[in-house]
């Protein structure tokens, strides 16, 4: 709802306002409904995310894709078990056909073997490797 994207961006705000970040490196990165909410405020707010990591998390348009184009480029990284029982994998297909539709930067590691589990170590190095290499040129 509106009311969600009004909260993440006074959200962003807030945190601005009190820490010294860069707001041209913003990066989200969720694991199943956290990964689909990245994927939905990436696109709903590529003026302000430089990229995105999703574990297991569906795509939220749901094969509706965003027709307008995106204000800036959004780098993504999806992270998908094959046999996770819990999201498809052509679930998170769908965001990644999405991504590749746009013409946008995206990265696939879709041999991880844990199934839905997020494990923070294995996960970590490869989502903070790809922030760092996509999102060093942003205007």
């Amino acid at each position: 709802s509106q009311t969600d994207f009004d909260y993440f961006n006074a959200a962003l705000d807030a945190v601005a306002a009190g820490w010294n970040i860069d707001l041209d490196r913003v990066y989200l990165l969720g694991s199943s409904a956290g990964g689909s909410a990245a994927i939905l405020l990436g696109v709903r707010h590529a003026d302000r995310v430089a990229a995105i990591a999703n574990h297991a998390g569906r795509n939220p348009f749901d094969g509706v894709w965003p027709t307008t184009p995106w204000e800036r480029d959004v780098a993504a990284q999806f992270i998908h078990d094959p046999e996770d029982p819990v999201v498809s994998r052509a679930a998170v297909q769908d965001g990644v056909d999405m991504w590749e539709a746009a013409g946008q930067v995206y990265e696939l590691i879709f041999d991880y073997d844990r199934g839905h589990e997020y494990v923070s170590e294995l996960l970590h190095p490869p989502m903070f490797e790809f922030f760092g290499s996509v999102c060093n040129d942003r205007e």
